[in-house]
């Protein structure tokens, strides 16, 4: 019996039956042009996003220039600028010192990491996120920089009338007698107070959950180890940051 096909040395490249070399001879091999790669966002995804995009930015500046033709037609542009001039300042003021105060906290989060995790179930399963978050990880830390850049300064252009009044607060020349302080500071000043105090705690209370979750799935928290559930590094930072949360 020959020793080609089936027979004698076996199925090999230089044997094959069906002729040619490679799978099926002739034929193409259907799995030769699949990539590992990442995929790729289509095309009409960007579209619908770019759209969505200009479609909400054209809202906003027709709700804009409304409130500029109404200022206008009685003659208080001046009051309109100086209301947009103040939210502009606020948006990047509040927007910008909270965007750094909580990256500030992830930073040092994943700088404290633990070199060695524990070998556990819990560990391998956050392994994958590590795995993913790995590549992109300043592609991440931009993204979540300018998310809380934009949304507190968003939140944070809405205390323009707090502000103005806190600017431009006059005396009353009445002295409060509890507290010996003009009564002008409860009409002017105090709803300015209240709502940096209400900012500091919401910041302090997201880069406590912000620094909780990064160290967790990098290994500092391991609620499943039963000895040294934390290591010293994610101890110190989150105690830090509880103790400027009930100053």
């Amino acid at each position: 019996m020959s020793n080609s096909g089936f027979g004698g040395g076996g199925f090999n490249r230089n044997n094959n039956p069906f002729g040619g070399s490679g799978f099926g001879g002739n034929f193409p091999n259907p799995f030769a042009n699949r990539s590992g790669g990442r995929r790729r966002i289509s095309p009409l995804t960007i579209t619908f996003i770019i759209l969505f995009i200009l479609a909400s930015i054209l809202v906003s500046l027709s709700g804009f220039y409304a409130d500029l033709l109404w200022f206008r037609s009685v003659d208080y542009v001046n009051v309109w600028q100086t209301s947009l001039f103040t939210k502009v300042f606020l948006f990047l003021g509040f927007g910008f010192v909270t965007a750094l105060f909580i990256t500030a906290n992830i930073y040092i989060a994943f700088r404290k990491r633990p070199v060695y995790v524990p070998v556990a179930v819990e560990a391998d399963n956050l392994e994958r996120y590590r795995s993913q978050i790995e590549p992109i990880k300043k592609l991440v830390s931009i993204a979540i920089f300018l998310a809380i850049f934009y949304f507190a300064g968003t939140a944070g252009s809405r205390f323009w009338q707090q502000w103005l009044l806190f600017r431009n607060s006059t005396e009353f020349g009445v002295v409060d007698p509890q507290f010996g302080l003009d009564v002008s500071f409860f009409a002017f000043r105090l709803p300015m107070w209240q709502a940096l105090i209400g900012w500091g705690i919401s910041t302090i209370i997201l880069s406590l959950i912000a620094a909780a979750a990064v160290h967790y799935i990098y290994g500092g928290i391991r609620p499943a180890v039963k000895e040294e559930r934390t290591t010293v590094a994610a101890r110190v930072q989150l105690s830090v940051l509880l103790g400027l949360l009930v100053l």
